[in-house]
């Protein structure tokens, strides 16, 4: 049997003082994000008296409340009218509410984050963005201050802003409010409060994005290095679509193997970091590390090459577009299926017809590779933020 903790001990007054405080008062920073978003469904983390719960259930949200501690069932005899499901359970696992399998359009983490230890809030934040539907709100308040004695009887731990920020950067997600307010009881004392949402377009290209890069199964880097070139070619080569319809565009497989070999060149050849584990990629071949003595210019659209650098060049091409085709492209299905999101097809080319150069024709000849028309519009609207996200996962 666990020791009753503070919470458990002190149920009934710790409620009656929650309950005390209008919603409207303690979250006014933040109620706006959400004032036109038609009621939809919200998890409220540590939820403890149910106030805040029982707030946006009476505004039409379906509510799912978590708390671990008794203040859970002073908080479900208060609100059994009421479309709230209690769960106890609490972070960094949120393990109940990860089995019913619910995403939600706002999750509200409400003087819960400073109870948590420092090196566990990493993972805590990238469960609490997985359970997050495209364009949901998570909104965090921060208790900043110096009471010493109430640190140490309940378990608090220092926060900051700025380390959320990382998380959410990591994360991709957007930062859409900071805001700080005093304590209305305790001088020493104030409340953060920050909101970060998940990025929707309206086309569904930025969540599926977001899905590929954040959550997608992994087992080598393969995945982000074809997002990431796609996505520089979206921002920088727009005019390299060779055909358009009402659907999807088509791009020179080359050209995402021309990116694809710069990426992984650096890596490999400059800096020796392997990239499966203790072994380089199957592309990595002889051609592909004759390409140490190629220059960033050698490796531009435009460039002249001489015939024997053009040949080592073509075929470390080669090798990079076959890869492409047979792993991540093969293996990026959509959610749930595996139809795959980007198609991809190769072709047989003759190097010696491109008089040298590395052109679009020449790099069309490789093939070519479909992209999704919403996808390829997010993949160059929101190039500058997709970037951090893929470092991140693939470091």
């Amino acid at each position: 049997m666990k020791e009753p903790n503070f919470y458990d001990l002190n149920a009934e007054s710790l409620a009656r003082r929650y309950d005390a405080i209008p919603v409207e008062e303690i979250h006014s920073p933040w109620l706006a994000l959400i004032e036109d978003l038609p009621a939809k469904l919200a998890l409220d983390v540590g939820a403890g008296s149910g106030r805040d719960a029982r707030w946006l259930a009476e505004k039409g949200w379906s509510v799912v409340a978590v708390e671990p501690s008794d203040l859970r069932e002073v908080a479900q005899e208060k609100s059994s009218h009421l479309d709230i499901e209690w769960f106890k359970d609490s972070l960094p696992e949120l393990a109940h509410v990860r089995s019913i399998g619910y995403r939600f359009d706002l999750i509200l983490i409400s003087a819960v984050w400073q109870h948590i230890p420092p090196l566990q809030r990493e993972r805590a934040f990238r469960i609490l963005t997985e359970l997050l539907n495209p364009g949901g709100f998570i909104v965090i308040s921060l208790r900043m201050g110096s009471d010493v004695e109430e640190n140490s009887l309940r378990g608090f731990h220092e926060v900051s802003s700025e380390e959320l920020d990382g998380f959410a950067r990591n994360r991709a997600l957007v930062k859409c409010l900071y805001s700080e307010m005093s304590d209305s009881s305790r001088n020493d004392i104030r409340w953060g409060y920050v909101a970060y949402r998940s990025p929707d377009d309206g086309s569904g290209g930025l969540s599926l994005l977001r899905h590929i890069i954040i959550n997608d199964d992994k087992t080598a880097t393969y995945k982000l290095a074809l997002v990431r070139s796609l996505s520089r070619i979206a921002e920088s080569y727009p005019g390299a679509v060779i055909a358009r319809s009402d659907s999807e565009v088509t791009i020179p497989l080359g050209l995402v193997g021309l990116l694809w070999l710069k990426q992984y060149k650096r890596l490999i050849l400059q800096f020796g970091l392997p990239q499966l584990k203790n072994r380089n990629p199957g592309f990595a071949k002889d051609p592909f590390y004759k390409l140490s003595q190629f220059s960033d210019a050698d490796l531009r659209l435009g460039a002249s090459l001489s015939p024997e650098r053009f040949s080592v060049f073509m075929a470390a091409l080669k090798d990079a577009c076959q890869s492409i085709v047979k792993n991540p492209a093969n293996f990026i299905t959509y959610p749930g299926t595996n139809r795959q999101i980007f198609v991809a097809s190769t072709k047989t080319t003759r190097f010696e017809k491109f008089s040298n150069r590395i052109t679009l024709d020449a790099l069309a000849s490789f093939g070519e590779i479909k992209i999704p028309l919403n996808l390829w519009q997010s993949l160059g609207q929101y190039a500058c933020w997709l970037e951090p996200a893929i470092t991140h996962e693939w470091l």
